[in-house]
């Protein structure tokens, strides 16, 4: 019986254990899931954490940078304001410091045409070298004549055509050749010739600048030779003629006595006759040869480079 209630109680003590380990185990295991459950949820609740912190630091950012661009903004719009002001400021001075208008009814002009903007330009100096033995077509401004010029005279005349030279007007018509006369000869009698030289060393241009030249002409009177033996030569004949009639018998010694009286009388008369003189008259027209090259220099306009024109 003892034996029988000892084995009972070492079952009911091992029953005991068995249920005391189990609920020990049991216990141990909760404990452990509930261990893992608070460690799953402490580490789901730091990820909340950490996005809901990297989400509020995103959004400061961008409220930090849209409060930046509100303040620029601000100072743009205070800026803009300021230098209103300040137009609107000088305008009020401006208007009264102006004096007032009075303001008429505006009349109706006609139209005009459409001005064209005219393509740049500037100055530029050209130097052109008129050659010696050019020659320049001039008119006497007044007359001469061999019978009453004397040394010294002065002589002008004008330039009637422009002269070209490389494509430009070298000496414009309308230029002054000036000079004097430098030798005269009056007309003599019996086969004389009348001589009249002219010197030119002045060219004065329309603009009035003056350039030394060297250029001279020659006038040279009519000969008279040819009259003179024709006068003599007739009287001779005549003389001649007379002499026989005069003569006689002897018609050779009549004739020879006729022929010298004749040509005496033909003499005398010729040498009572002046050659042609040289006569000038105003508005003659002549050509002057230059005899040394003339440098002209003159300033003409010309378009810009395009470079320039592009400034």
């Amino acid at each position: 019986m003892k034996i029988t209630n000892t084995n009972t109680v070492l079952m009911l003590v091992a029953a005991g254990l068995v249920v005391t380990g189990s609920v020990l185990g049991f216990s141990q295991f909760v404990a452990e899931n509930r261990a893992d459950e608070e460690t799953a949820v402490m580490a789901e609740l730091d990820t909340t954490d950490v996005q809901t912190t990297g989400e509020e630091s995103e959004a400061d950012l961008r409220e930090q940078e849209l409060a930046e661009r509100q303040r620029l903004l601000d100072e743009r719009l205070a800026a803009v304001e300021a230098r209103e002001a300040e137009v609107k400021r000088q305008e009020r001075s401006e208007a009264a410091q102006a004096p007032k208008i009075t303001r008429r009814p505006r009349r109706e002009l006609p139209a005009v045409a459409r001005v064209v903007s005219q393509p740049a330009t500037e100055q530029r100096t050209v130097t052109v070298t008129v050659p010696a033995s050019t020659g320049i077509e001039v008119e006497f401004l007044a007359g001469l004549s061999s019978e009453e010029a004397l040394i010294g005279d002065a002589v002008e005349t004008l330039v009637v055509n422009d002269l070209m030279q490389d494509g430009r007007v070298a000496i414009p018509a309308g230029s002054i050749v000036a000079g004097q006369v430098t030798e005269v000869q009056p007309a003599k009698k019996i086969g004389g010739r009348a001589r009249l030289l002219l010197d030119f060393d002045t060219l004065r241009l329309r603009s009035g600048e003056e350039l030394a030249i060297r250029s001279s002409i020659e006038f040279v009177g009519k000969k008279q030779t040819g009259k003179d033996a024709a006068t003599i030569g007739g009287s001779a004949a005549g003389g001649a003629i007379l002499g026989r009639v005069l003569g006689g018998d002897d018609k050779d010694k009549g004739t020879v006595l006729g022929a010298v009286v004749g040509a005496a009388i033909g003499t005398a008369v010729a040498a009572k006759n002046k050659t042609d003189p040289v006569s000038i008259e105003a508005g003659e027209i002549t050509e002057l040869l230059l005899y040394e090259p003339v440098a002209l220099t003159f300033t003409e306009t010309v378009l810009a480079p395009a470079m320039a024109r592009n400034r």
